[in-house]
């Protein structure tokens, strides 16, 4: 076998170590050795100890996230969040509070979302339903304001074509597997109010 087929990822390496050295159950010799290697490998990296660089989007994402979070999160230092925006700077990120419509889709988008998640209590699903259907004329009023800001007004130009594409969503919802039966229920009943089924 060639040796390249066993080369080791840098980043899961670099872990590895950084876990050595925090064991409190490795030897202070075995802890300097582990440090000495992680001094090399970093060095190699061109990088410092905070950020071994990921050599997978995943893991990089992983990462982002992580400090995306710091900057939110009241429990971490100042320090910690200017670290943080200095990553994520250099990573072309950008520190921006969402609008208001856009905080108001991913609400209402939460909401849906834990209607068909199994780990939801029946009590948090009905409160989510309750939810939904006080604010169903604003969300839709609310859907068109966020395509419209987003030129889908362009596209969609009149009411008809907006509604034909309505009911195609939902005639492509009935043949989705990955669809449950209680949203294809919904997709046969609004199709049949609308005489397309």
């Amino acid at each position: 076998m060639a040796p390249t087929e066993h080369a080791k990822d840098p980043e899961r390496v670099a872990a590895g170590l950084k876990a050595s050295i925090k064991n409190p159950n490795v030897s202070p010799e075995a802890k300097a050795h582990a440090q000495q290697e992680l001094d090399k490998l970093l060095k190699e990296q061109g990088s410092h100890h905070h950020a071994v660089p990921s050599t997978s989007p995943q893991g990089s994402n992983r990462v982002l996230g992580g400090y995306k979070a710091t900057l939110h999160n009241e429990h971490t230092s100042e320090e910690a969040k200017k670290h943080a925006r200095e990553i994520l700077s250099a990573a072309g990120y950008t520190e921006r509070e969402p609008d208001e419509s856009e905080h108001t889709k991913r609400v209402l988008a939460g909401y849906k979302a834990s209607l068909n998640n199994p780990r939801v209590s029946e009590e948090a699903k009905q409160h989510a339903r309750d939810f939904l259907k006080q604010h169903e004329a604003y969300g839709e009023r609310q859907s068109r304001e966020i395509l419209s800001a987003a030129g889908y007004h362009e596209r969609v130009s009149d009411e008809a074509e907006h509604n034909k594409r309505v009911l195609a969503g939902y005639k492509a919802a009935l043949i989705n597997p990955n669809v449950s039966e209680e949203a294809k229920v919904h997709a046969r009943e609004y199709l049949k109010e609308h005489g397309a089924l």
